[in-house]
């Protein structure tokens, strides 16, 4: 039984939506991708968006002022549209006309008032082709079969618990059917019932 509570749980962790300190959009090559951000609240100060272990700025909003072309990445010069006023305490990021480059890891930094949050995001962009209309990733292929593989075996598991608890209710009842009577707690035998006294030899 402990070894199914243990499987439910590490099942439930991945059914979980994706990560919750880790972000993940996907899309298309040639597509407008928007990247959505969760805030803490609806004040923004500053928002910054930066690829893994890069200098240059995808986006970043501060002050009321957006991104300087001199501290853009080249890459996504004119090619990021974004909302800094918060929709649902979310900001909006859209990238133009994405390609495969632009897949990778990205970092998100938001000053709200007067505290600092962070997050991780990863972007992935493949061609349509590959997966047809449907546009599953490899990634989230790997996610599900993952998931399937997992019901798969705490349904095994279940299943095997079951016959082996059955067995062992068979088990004991047969015993306890099976077991001789104690001959001293008897009853009177017919003899006895009928004369009312002991046998004689």
């Amino acid at each position: 039984m402990t070894v199914v509570i243990i499987i439910a749980i590490l099942l439930a962790c991945l059914t979980t939506s994706g990560f919750n300190d880790h972000l993940k959009f996907t899309g298309h090559v040639g597509e407008n991708v928007t990247l959505a951000f969760p805030l803490p609240s609806s004040v923004v100060d500053s928002v910054s968006l930066k690829r893994r272990n890069s200098p240059k700025f995808v986006f970043y909003y501060r002050d009321g002022h957006k991104t300087h072309r001199g501290d853009q990445d080249p890459q996504f010069i004119d090619r990021v549209i974004s909302s800094c006023q918060p929709t649902n305490n979310t900001v909006l990021v859209t990238l133009l006309n994405v390609t495969k480059n632009d897949s990778g890891e990205y970092t998100v930094r938001v000053t709200s008032g007067g505290d600092n949050y962070r997050e991780n995001m990863t972007l992935i962009i493949t061609d349509a082709e590959h997966f047809g209309a449907v546009g599953v990733t490899v990634m989230e292929m790997m996610e599900k079969i993952l998931v399937v593989f997992a019901v798969v075996v705490v349904l095994v598991v279940v299943v095997v618990m079951r016959r082996r608890i059955g067995g062992y209710v068979s088990k004991l009842f047969t015993r306890r059917a099976c077991r001789p009577e104690d001959p001293h707690r008897q009853g009177p035998s017919v003899y006895q019932r009928v004369s009312g006294s002991n046998p004689t030899v």
